[in-house]
């Protein structure tokens, strides 16, 4: 049994196709008994690639040569001081042409070379504008260098960390344009009597353009900012209107209603304007998994301690830990049941400040039990939760896919939130004995991911798979009906999928 052919998650697809592999499809998708077609494609491919640059090669050269107005870098200057050693030698001493060494009397077409006086200058600008700052210039800087360092080994910085990619993402969302992210002014004296170190936590919801569809998962309504300096010190606390309409508060999260945000002036550009005159780019921000933080301020920022990438979870080497088993284990303090933005960055710097204090020997964190959600989440025990959805599968694929492999029409499937090449939405069932029977239906063992919830394969046309998962515990299965009670829930953004 030889491994399936690469699969392109991009690959566009009618949106009548049914992508997903039939059940009497499914053991064949990796039954590969000679060479796959598509390595022969390849071989094709590149043997035709060689034959048209041999051809290319005959005719005329497939570098075309750069024009010296252009490019100035190919030739000396009409008037450049720098001369071919041995042209200049002939030229004036002929005669004596025989007595020099003979590599210097070849007559080579030689072609002098001069570097501008300035390049150095403009490649050292391009080099440091390109690279990541580092907080030199303050004592705050100097005392969190260590663990700015060590969050940027981590194994998910890049990746979590990549503000390029979030630009993109936003764009081809048409949630933000690349024009509405802001990045802090180098150091200087305009902001030496600035807090040096700030931790920040924001809370979001989901909002909907009106106009196109689109969908903002982390849409900001709250941001808290403290001084890391003076933690007692609150810089700012406020609601921040969102843009677009709300589709999905999160009050059971954030505790922000409607009636919170109503007349809420107060906007992603004013939280811009005002960490525009707060930070430099050597300013440190602290926070828990900050990364969604900055995100929804839409703020490209470097000099970061995040205290998911500092502590690890024991016996489980990929994922992070909850802020709320940080604080029991640090600080053998309890969180709150609904987030509190200043609670939270506070309680995100104290275990940080741990951190320091242990100069980065922390033992790995103890992950706890989920404590059951509010009564507003109830709806958990009906939801499936569905992720490493490719960009080629669309709602009614999910839809379609529940009806032919269950037999059990979804209520609702939520528009695919896409961050990367994989997006994740719910399902939602009439009630929960349909939700679990759906589960059971789908073909395939039920594995447990790192929080101890069930999750299955569904395997597409094309070979590549998306995961179904419970939002529940087995434990909590057993009342399989409409009156199950109090559902084990996990706060999906303290996790790695």
């Amino acid at each position: 049994r030889q491994t399936p052919p690469p699969v392109n998650m991009n690959d566009s697809s009618s949106d009548d196709e049914d992508i997903f592999a039939p059940l009497t499809k499914r053991s064949k998708t990796s039954d590969f008994k000679s060479t796959p077609s598509h390595e022969k494609k390849t071989k094709g491919k590149r043997n035709k690639g060689r034959d048209s640059m041999d051809s290319v090669s005959k005719t005329e050269s497939p570098h075309p040569k750069k024009s010296k107005k252009t490019d100035p870098r190919n030739d000396s200057p009409p008037d450049s001081p720098i001369s071919s050693p041995q042209k200049e030698g002939t030229r004036k001493n002929k005669k004596e042409s025989s007595s020099l060494p003979s590599f210097l009397s070849l007559d080579l077409p030689v072609t002098s070379f001069s570097i501008p006086q300035n390049e150095g200058k403009i490649r050292k600008e391009e080099s440091n504008e390109n690279k990541i700052p580092f907080p030199t210039h303050s004592a705050a800087g100097k005392r969190w260098q260590k663990a700015i360092t060590a969050g940027r080994v981590h194994k998910r910085y890049a990746t979590d960390y990549d503000f390029p990619k979030y630009k993109q993402q936003e764009t081809d969302k048409g949630t933000t344009e690349e024009s509405d992210w802001i990045k802090a002014k180098p150091y200087g004296t305009w902001c030496k009597n600035n807090p040096q170190a700030i931790a920040i936590d924001c809370e979001m919801c989901e909002t909907k353009c009106p106009k196109t569809g689109a969908i903002d998962s982390k849409a900001l309504c709250r941001l808290s900012i403290i001084n890391a300096e003076k933690p007692e010190q609150v810089l700012l606390d406020t609601l921040v209107k969102p843009d677009w309409p709300v589709k999905d508060y999160r009050t059971w999260v954030n505790g922000i209603e409607e009636k919170h945000l109503k007349d809420v002036e107060f906007t992603l550009e004013h939280a811009q304007k005002f960490l525009l005159a707060l930070c430099s780019d050597e300013t440190i921000i602290m926070g828990h998994a900050l990364h969604n933080d900055l995100v929804s301020l839409r703020m490209e920022h470097q000099v970061v301690v995040d205290s998911a990438f500092l502590f690890e979870v024991k016996d489980l080497a990929t994922a992070i830990p909850a802020l709320r088993d940080l604080t029991v284990a640090m600080l053998g303090e309890e969180m709150p049941d609904t987030h509190d933005s200043v609670h939270d960055a506070r309680m995100a710097f104290r275990c940080l400040e741990k951190w320091i204090e242990k100069d980065g020997n922390v033992e790995p964190i103890e992950r706890t039990a989920p404590k059951k959600p509010p009564r507003s989440n109830r709806n958990a025990s009906k939801e499936l939760f569905i992720h490493r959805i490719p960009k080629l599968c669309k709602e009614k694929h999910i839809s379609s896919m529940f009806l032919s492999h269950t037999s059990i029409q979804p209520t609702l499937v939520d528009d695919i939130d896409f961050g990367g090449n994989f997006g994740r939405g719910k399902v939602l069932f009439p009630s929960a004995a349909h939700c679990n029977l759906a589960f059971r239906s789908l073909e395939g063992d039920a594995e447990p991911d790192p929080t101890g919830r069930l999750q299955k394969k569904v395997f597409l046309n094309n070979g590549s798979y998306i995961r179904v998962r419970k939002m529940v515990h087995e434990r909590e299965d057993s009342k399989d009906n409409e009156t199950s009670q109090n559902p084990k829930v996990v706060d999906d953004s303290d996790e790695s999928e």
